[in-house]
């Protein structure tokens, strides 16, 4: 027999909030956290624009620790403490055994890396830390060490679709009796030079920079690519049961999950977006919904030329006529994209859509694209309420995930 699993705490951070609360205010009033970016020199680069968090918010937090930790270690864990105070859960009250941590990152501790890196050319010695703190794994031990989890404790990498793919896994290790509450979800700091070099390379950033807060335009007609931003996003996943005996909060129900790969290029879709379909379907059927029902999708949108044509695609192919009805909001037009982090922002997102019934724009929509022909919401939040999500991502080389998300009765 299987497990329900639902929603209980959900904690954030990115530029355009420091928490839950200011994320979903600046969603809703569409205000951008992109400006010019300040963190390093940018005057070499054709983009330079980001979504930068004000570190001394995670300086604050991160100075009870004891020890420095890399700031996309940071960011995860700012976001889990977030998400387990909002979740009213105490810790000490059930097995620590049955608790575990799934974080998903494309670019894990980069910093941390490069600033090891950087020392052993020069021949500076390092910290004994290092060794553990590059390794991509420690986002999610910095939060197992830090609350005692004693359960699964897992990392997972898979481009811009880490973080569902983590959410994804801790869903079934709850589904399948293994668990009975995760701590999941992802955390980036794609804002370095050493990424953001990479990323230009790749010609999708947008280059925008005259007007930053207006840069990021998900299927509109002049779009020309991506915006990254730094941030995490941490959701509380927990046994349906098991949050009913303690008289926990539930924002909503996680029913479903899909994942796939298109096996065809590093960086590109098939023609027939299929992969992407077959996710969207393998979701909906694990959580028993029809088509019909979806309310609501919050896509991977990344204003890219390629994605968002295919995206479009993908969803007109799996709703055929109705998916003209259905409202698709890509909230990175706000946010920005934060890489492997960006599905598990999405998804508290999603959590709070479900349960405050107000679905947040696609801001800087301003010229239809006749190849993306669908409702996307444009510039002002719409109150509406929503029962079903479905959460898409994508990731470089072809993966692709589905989240769905249920309204819990």
């Amino acid at each position: 027999m299987t497990r329900k699993i639902v929603v209980t705490g959900i904690g954030t951070i990115s530029s355009t909030g420091k928490d839950k609360e200011e994320l979903w205010t600046n969603l809703l009033n569409g205000r951008s956290g992109i400006k010019t970016i300040t963190q390093f020199d940018v005057s070499k680069f054709q983009t330079r624009i980001g979504g930068e968090i004000n570190p001394t918010i995670v300086e604050l937090f991160l100075q009870r620790e004891r020890r420095p930790l890399d700031l996309c270690a940071g960011y995860a864990l700012y976001a889990a403490d977030q998400a387990i105070k909002d979740s009213g859960i105490e810790l000490y009250k059930v097995d620590a055994e049955r608790v575990g941590v799934v974080i998903g990152s494309s670019k894990g501790p980069f910093a941390t890396i490069c600033s090891a890196i950087r020392k052993i050319s020069v021949e500076i010695p390092i910290d004994s830390y290092h060794l553990s703190d590059c390794c991509h794994g420690s986002l999610s031990t910095t939060i197992a060490i830090k609350y005692g989890l004693k359960g699964v404790n897992h990392l997972i990498s898979s481009t811009s679709a880490s973080s569902a793919h983590a959410i994804g896994l801790a869903f079934e290790k709850i589904k399948y009796g293994k668990q009975d509450v995760v701590v999941c979800g992802g955390a980036e700091n794609p804002l370095l030079p050493e990424i953001f070099a990479m990323y230009e390379a790749t010609r999708i950033m947008s280059r925008k920079n005259e007007n930053p807060e207006r840069a990021c335009k998900p299927f509109d007609k002049e779009r020309d690519g991506i915006v990254l931003g730094d941030g995490a996003g941490i959701l509380i996943l927990e046994e349906l049961e098991h949050a009913k005996r303690r008289g926990a909060n539930i924002y909503c129900e996680l029913a479903g999950y899909g994942a796939t790969s298109d096996a065809y290029h590093p960086a590109s879709i098939p023609p027939d977006a299929n992969g992407m379909i077959r996710a969207m379907k393998l979701a909906l059927q694990e959580g028993e919904i029809n088509p019909e029902e979806v309310g609501y999708i919050n896509p991977h949108g990344t204003a890219t030329r390629l994605n968002d044509r295919m995206e479009t695609l993908a969803i007109k192919r799996l709703f055929g006529q109705r998916s003209s009805q259905i409202p698709v909001s890509s909230t990175k037009s706000i946010t920005g994209h934060l890489s492997g982090a960006s599905a598990s922002l999405e998804a508290v997102i999603c959590s709070l859509v479900i349960s405050r019934g107000i679905i947040p724009p696609t801001i800087n929509y301003q010229n239809p694209d006749p190849d993306c022909d669908l409702d996307y919401v444009p510039n002002q939040a719409r109150e509406q309420k929503v029962d079903v999500i479905l959460k898409n991502s994508l990731g470089f080389g072809g993966t692709n995930a589905s989240l769905v998300f249920n309204r819990y009765y």
